[in-house]
């Protein structure tokens, strides 16, 4: 949970009781992200991110996970700029699910959809989309935010045994984190080793057939 809520400063279960005359306007700002230097990629996301970032395994112990490197120094993020505007056409699923994301206390059996309440975004102005009805039922758009966020948990569950499998096939090398943009700088992720994959065959062999053909596909 703790990777989950980098970006998250009070995420809290969304409710009727709680949220029935809340709305969320979201916009084009990503200041929020300014101090992440790095933020966990899906497998279905190699292909477009990998034409605009640095992507690498990165984790501790026996968990590794794809990230996108967005900055070379701790709490620094290259893509937004000082307007909070994004610098990259294709932006992380992990990004665009903010101020929502889903928890977990049961391993993952189940899960509660969660807003993070200091989202500027967060208003009982009435602006943006609103989270209930006057039913009292959850609006459409909540229901849009539920299917994106369960295609998200799927595709974190597929990313974690494409990572498995590349442990078990023993393809991926420690990498040094260097910037040849910025020398003298070493990429930082809240101190956690990075890895880069190797061509051997097997692992040539699992990336260009049944692995990516199948999360790249979804």
């Amino acid at each position: 949970m703790a990777t989950q809520l980098m970006i998250y400063e009070t995420a809290v279960p969304v409710s009727h009781a709680r949220h029935g005359n809340w709305s969320v306007e979201v916009g084009t700002d990503y200041a929020f992200c300014r101090t992440v230097n790095s933020v966990p990629l899906m497998t279905a996301e190699f292909a477009s991110a990998a034409l605009e970032y640095a992507v690498v395994f990165g984790g501790t112990g026996e968990t590794v996970m794809p990230v996108t490197v967005l900055g070379v120094r701790t709490n620094e993020n290259l893509y937004v700029t000082m307007e909070g505007g994004w610098q990259a056409k294709y932006i992380p699923a992990f990004v665009r699910r903010y101020p929502f994301v889903f928890f977990s206390r049961d391993d993952s059996k189940t899960f509660t959809l969660c807003i993070d309440e200091a989202f500027p975004g967060f208003n009982q102005s009435g602006r943006g989309e609103r989270l209930f009805g006057d039913d009292g039922k959850p609006t459409p758009y909540v229901e849009n935010v539920l299917k994106f966020l369960g295609q998200y948990q799927r595709e974190f569950q597929r990313t974690q045994a494409f990572c498995k499998k590349l442990k078990d096939l023993n393809c991926s090398n420690r990498c040094r984190r260097r910037s040849s943009s910025v020398p003298g700088n070493a990429w930082r992720s809240g101190g956690s080793r990075s890895w880069t994959v190797h061509g051997s065959r097997p692992c040539r062999a699992m990336c260009s057939h049944s692995w990516c053909s199948r999360t790249n596909s979804n």
